[in-house]
């Protein structure tokens, strides 16, 4: 899930602004942030996947050519 998210945007605790779930309601409403007081954030990642690293740099290189 990461591969296409992590590299280009960096993992948001409470609020999004780059890539919200639903642009429409982002659009009409803006961003939704949380309101509350963080004490901690823990990020636990699972298993590594099974994919080839080699497919994830092809991956990368392909999208940062995209922005050319």
């Amino acid at each position: 899930m990461l591969i296409g998210l992590a590299p280009m945007e960096g993992i948001d605790v409470g609020i999004d602004r780059r890539s919200p779930v639903s642009w429409p309601v982002y659009e009409r409403h803006g961003a939704f942030p949380y309101s509350g007081d963080l004490i901690s954030v823990t990020y636990l990642p699972g298993e590594p996947a099974d994919y080839d690293p080699r497919e994830v740099l092809a991956a990368l290189r392909a999208a940062a050519e995209s922005y050319d």
